[in-house]
């Protein structure tokens, strides 16, 4: 059976790639005990990206497996119900629950709840002996102190900060603010992580806006967030944000998530009927939008840029009028040259025939 063998090996990695349909609904409803979403209404398809994820945590420590408590699903399921009940207790006490129920060492222990939490919650966590690297590549772990518990942890990094920092504001978003329009016309450029605690991480430097990738475990968590530490009004306007960015009825974007081999990102459907637009009403992910909607309201300063701007539609209209008008002159140019090159010809011949017409009559 898939959670009892040792998910160490690699044919259990392989295993959680090809699960279908009871099999993959009964594994991923032991992480979040789903008891609303029975197996015939499960959204297979959405939760591809999810067992991916886990297949590639599996593979980045295969070579360390002796230093984990636990080696199967079953057991790194019990770590997380303990996780569950005690998301309010530091971390060093929790350590001391979890060693209780097992029979491995301290430092086994701690790696274990560590790589329980990143498969759980998708989130890059670190202690002192913390040895597996980030999620993704230029991830930064979260540092969990001993005598702080995970709730606060995440409460302290998630969102949070950007909720203190940011002052009222009461404008309204353009309908046109999407990430494709941000792309195309800004020239913003994304990253796709896996790790819950980079979502809408902003560089201004290089332009680079960061985006959590799996919306089926925002889904869930939400659906059943007894014992989930991050609070509910965060996951809500985490979807709300991927809906606002992501609109899934327009076309253009559609095309961006294929290009970006993110179609997962709306198997789901919307969170909300119609995205919100008012940017007071992103408490935790409204810094960032803001810093976007600076960038939105710049004028664009290349052509590409300026060709798929359409705000300004006169100065659109006459960009297009100014590219057709060059497209009619570089055509007219060659055309020019062959009308020039046929009457030249044609002279030629009248004159040809005028001359033999004299010789002709004398």
């Amino acid at each position: 059976m898939l959670t009892t063998t040792n998910f160490f090996d690699k044919a259990v990695a392989q295993q959680l790639r090809t699960l279908k349909g009871p099999s993959r609904w009964k594994l991923i409803n032991e992480f979040w005990s789903d008891k609303s979403t029975g197996c015939s209404s499960f959204d297979d398809f959405s939760c591809e990206a999810i067992l991916e994820h886990i297949a590639s945590e599996l593979d980045q420590v295969r070579h360390h497996r002796h230093v984990f408590a636990a080696q199967n699903f079953d057991s790194t399921f019990a770590i997380i119900q303990i996780i569950k009940n005690n998301i309010s207790t530091p971390y060093e006490d929790l350590v001391s629950l979890v060693f209780g129920s097992s029979n491995a060492s301290m430092n086994a222990v701690h790696h274990s709840i560590e790589l329980s939490v990143r498969i759980w919650l998708t989130i890059n966590v670190r202690t002192q002996i913390m040895f597996i690297r980030p999620i993704s590549a230029g991830d930064v772990p979260l540092d969990w102190g001993e005598r702080v518990s995970l709730e606060q942890l995440l409460q302290a990094h998630i969102g949070e900060s950007s909720r203190l920092q940011r002052q009222p504001n009461t404008t309204k978003l353009d309908p046109a603010f999407t990430a494709t329009f941000l792309i195309n016309t800004c020239g913003l450029r994304l990253r796709w992580s896996d790790d819950i605690a980079n979502h809408l991480k902003f560089d201004p430097n290089r332009f680079v806006l960061t985006v959590y990738r799996h919306r089926a475990c925002l889904v869930s968590h939400l659906r059943n967030h007894q014992g989930c530490p991050i609070p509910k009004e965060v996951l809500e306007e985490m979807l709300e944000t991927m809906d606002l960015l992501f609109p899934p009825f327009d076309l253009a974007t559609r095309r961006l998530l294929a290009k970006e081999g993110q179609q997962l990102l709306y198997t789901l459907g919307c969170h909300k009927s119609s995205r919100i637009l008012d940017i007071a009403h992103y408490q935790y992910f409204g810094h960032t939008l803001e810093e976007l909607m600076q960038a939105f309201d710049k004028t664009p300063r290349t052509w590409k840029q300026l060709a798929f701007d359409r705000r300004n539609k006169l100065e659109w209209s006459a960009f297009w009028v100014t590219v057709m008008v060059g497209i009619l002159t570089l055509v007219s140019i060659p055309c020019n040259i062959i009308q020039a090159t046929y009457s030249v010809k044609a002279y030629n011949v009248a004159l040809a025939q005028g001359n033999n017409g004299m010789r002709a009559e004398l």
